[in-house]
């Protein structure tokens, strides 16, 4: 399986860092954890192909973590035609809008039998032959728009923070990581400190701790290698760069 950060920015694109989006490859297939990034424009650079698209998952709806779904949408549309996926995001006025500008765009109806949106909730939302995705409720958000997810493939167990509350008052972090080990965490540091984070690290089983989506980028990178530098934790800390992969 890999890992690879095609955006580690915060809520705007800076410092060679496009906005927040992962891609999963495993047994050839590609899943998504949120798209800020000009993802089309990546895999058409990294060779990928469309038609090996099966699934985006969206922790939630804000500029910085679709703005670039609908150029993928829309190259889907009319050019990757054998091209079939699912996509899981909250808010129904943000996925009928999604639709609405790739029609408006390409001056024809979107193929939504192959570009399938679907609402989110808690619980497993998504299972297939490579992947289980199973979504939790976060405080970033009202109306029940923000979530953290689970994913397992592989064998392999894999925590998507998605964006926390402000400050952790809501006590945000995934209960899933600190009851069982997994192999990977991927952990937001944008509506945060890094001593917020700290008491959590504290507490989980993991092989791998990333960050990403850093405010503040110069400041909370140095905090993230006095981190690393520290050598407190046994497990691997990685301050993520855009094009950066991990292979678990």
């Amino acid at each position: 399986m890999k890992i690879t950060f095609l955006g580690t920015s915060h809520g705007a694109p800076c410092d060679n860092r496009a906005c927040s989006s992962t891609m999963i490859e495993t047994n050839g297939k590609l899943y998504f954890v949120d798209m800020g990034a000009h993802v089309g424009k990546k895999l058409i650079d990294m060779g990928k192909k469309f038609e090996d698209i099966k699934a985006i998952f969206i922790t939630h709806p804000d500029c910085d973590h679709v703005d670039g779904m609908p150029n993928v949408l829309n190259m889907t549309n009319h050019r990757f035609l054998k091209a079939s996926y699912d996509v899981f995001m909250a808010r129904e006025r943000a996925r009928n809008a999604m639709q609405t500008y790739v029609e408006a765009i390409s001056n024809r109806p979107m193929a939504t039998d192959r570009m399938r949106f679907h609402d989110v909730k808690e619980g497993v939302i998504f299972e297939d032959e490579n992947v289980k995705v199973t979504y939790y409720l976060t405080q970033h958000l009202k109306n029940n728009e923000s979530y953290s997810m689970l994913i397992e493939a592989e064998g392999k167990k894999l925590i998507f923070t998605g964006d926390m509350s402000n400050l952790m008052v809501a006590d945000d972090f995934p209960k899933y990581a600190l009851e069982n080990p997994t192999d990977f965490i991927l952990c937001e540091l944008a509506h945060m400190e890094l001593s917020h984070i700290e008491p959590y690290m504290d507490r989980v089983n993991t092989k791998y701790f990333c960050f990403n989506h850093m405010n503040r980028p110069a400041e909370k990178h140095a905090h993230v290698k006095a981190l690393i530098d520290s050598k407190k934790y046994p497990f691997e800390i990685i301050d993520t760069l855009d094009d950066q992969t991990i292979e678990l």
